[in-house]
């Protein structure tokens, strides 16, 4: 099984597998120059932006949701 999602994983959410380099959060930061050897797993874990506990992966998670429905 590919590496579990952390963001979710943070939720209490279990089995869903990371979307590595196609996240929308690694796409969000293309602008950044992160150099692709860079970009392997969690773009959240990367940034350390699920330090700060369930009420912010909750955030963004409803962010990713609403990002990778549109068009």
């Amino acid at each position: 099984m590919a590496e579990e999602c952390n963001l979710r994983h943070a939720l209490g959410v279990e089995g869903v597998s990371c979307d590595a380099e196609s996240c929308v959060f690694w796409r969000a930061v293309e602008h950044l120059d992160i150099a692709p050897a860079e970009r392997v797993g969690c773009a959240l874990e990367y940034f350390e932006l699920l330090e700060d506990g369930e009420e912010v992966a909750g955030w963004l998670l409803s962010l990713k949701r609403r990002l990778e429905e549109r068009p």
